[in-house]
């Protein structure tokens, strides 16, 4: 991973509010053990596992730091991901 110096000045912080997930996918025995995973460039940052839940409330800020460098691109793990158009929202399910 590379260090601050190497990818230049921090020129913005981008947060991400992660609040909840609904009806999610039994991945364990009889529960899931969700959370949330967000990756930028070479950051990730991850939410809390909520154990034994199918519907995790996390209302957690994730911030990501946003370099010259940084790829336009940030990738959300878990598995049933949900996209919606406009306000680009995402919902994510693990």
């Amino acid at each position: 991973m590379k260090n601050s110096a190497e990818m230049g000045e921090v020129s913005a912080l981008l947060k991400v509010r992660v609040i909840n997930g609904t009806r999610l996918a039994v991945r364990d025995l009889r529960s899931s053990d969700p959370y949330v995973v967000l990756k930028l460039g070479h950051q990730v940052v991850k939410t809390r596992v909520i154990k034994s839940n199918l519907n995790p409330v996390w209302d957690e800020e994730l911030t990501l730091s946003i370099f010259a460098t940084t790829p336009r691109k940030i990738e959300v793990s878990g598995s049933n991901i949900v996209r919606s158009s406009g306000t680009e929202k995402v919902r994510c399910m693990t």
